[in-house]
């Protein structure tokens, strides 16, 4: 029996909002352009976000330039499996170090990120909590999951070897 699994890994929206967390205006007006442009004639089955407060405003972006995108009116969506390792959001473990560094410097958080003598270990992590996750996944299922950089791009480099750079706001793999 055939199955076909497709996940699409979406960067969130720009950290333009009333505080250095949270998305402001021209990020939910970007979100919505990309939602328009790029998301909309996607047949999702299902969407996931991050633990972080604004991945959930960019899907609300994206659903506003994309109605396709199948949210649940009034609740929360889910929040997908492989950014936790334990009990901890995996994104914690990545700013704790080079990756936040490499945010306030405006450089590369992926290559800071490789080049730390911890980034193999978070690779792992998250390359192994992504296929744990992707396995379970029913049949037939297309999913959209907003989360952050670098963690979609170590994503890719644990699963394929391949490096890439880190996305920009709204940028998807």
């Amino acid at each position: 029996m055939k199955t076909n699994r497709t996940v699409e890994l979406r960067r969130h929206a720009r950290k333009d909002g009333v505080n250095r967390h949270l998305v402001g205006p021209r990020g939910m007006a970007h979100g919505k352009l990309v939602g328009a442009h790029q998301l909309q004639n996607h047949e999702y089955t299902d969407v996931l976000v991050s633990p972080l407060f604004r991945t959930v405003q960019t899907l609300v972006a994206f659903h506003a330039g994309a109605p396709n995108i199948p949210i649940r009116d009034g609740l929360m969506p889910a929040i997908a499996p492989f950014h936790f390792a334990g009990n901890k959001p995996i994104c914690m473990n990545l700013w704790s170090g080079a990756c936040r560094q490499a945010e306030i410097e405006g450089a590369d958080m992926v290559k800071a990120a490789l080049n730390d003598r911890h980034g193999l270990t978070v690779v792992d992590i998250c390359t192994i909590a992504f296929a744990r996750w992707f396995h379970s996944l029913p049949s037939n299922c297309h999913i959209l999951v907003v989360g952050h950089s670098p963690q979609i791009e170590l994503i890719v480099y644990g699963l394929f070897e391949e490096k890439i750079s880190q996305l920009q706001f709204c940028d998807g793999v």
